[in-house]
């Protein structure tokens, strides 16, 4: 388990988020979910995740553009 650890899914699709959400909620992490770049931005200055999973190919703000911002 990995109290405390916080994941951020971003995906614009709903699928992919919920099953990441579950696979890694069972794993004991606390999971944050994120469809676009945009919502994942709010999700990074508010709670400080420790990993992000990220799609590349996104509507309004894509992986790529998120990630180098980020970076």
């Amino acid at each position: 388990m990995a109290p405390g650890k916080k994941i951020l899914i971003v995906d614009d699709e709903e699928d992919i988020r919920l099953y990441l959400s579950t696979l890694l909620g069972d794993q004991g992490y606390e999971t944050l979910l994120a469809k676009d770049g945009e919502e994942a931005w709010k999700q990074v200055e508010g709670n400080s995740p420790d990993l992000v999973t990220l799609d590349i190919s996104m509507p309004e703000k894509s992986g790529v553009k998120f990630y180098r911002e980020m970076k």
